[in-house]
């Protein structure tokens, strides 16, 4: 009897200078990642690139979306990296764009 396991990962959490993660290396070992939206962690271009390295390797993708509650706190996390639902996010021509394509 052969099992199956499916790995799963949260990804794109890196925003601007800041690389969280090693998306890349993750990658090579998932089936399946979870990218993050909604500017709790991720910014669109990171997610941009995470997205389209998942496509080349065969590992399907969905959206994980979290606005700052009780349930998705992450109590490790930063307090910097807590944006309490918003954030200020320096957009230029290219995010914007990242974000429209997606």
């Amino acid at each position: 009897m052969t099992i199956k396991i499916n790995l799963n990962a949260d990804m794109a959490e890196g925003f601007g200078a800041y690389d969280i993660g090693d998306d890349t290396g993750i990658l090579r070992i998932i089936g399946s990642a979870n990218i993050a939206c909604g500017f709790h962690a991720g910014d669109p271009l990171t997610m941009r690139r995470v997205v389209e390295d998942a496509r080349q390797r065969g590992v399907t993708v969905g959206a994980r979306f979290c606005t700052f509650s009780v349930a998705c706190a992450e109590p490790t996390a930063a307090p910097s990296l807590m944006r309490m639902s918003t954030a200020n996010v320096p957009s230029s021509r290219n995010a914007l764009d990242a974000v429209n394509t997606l």
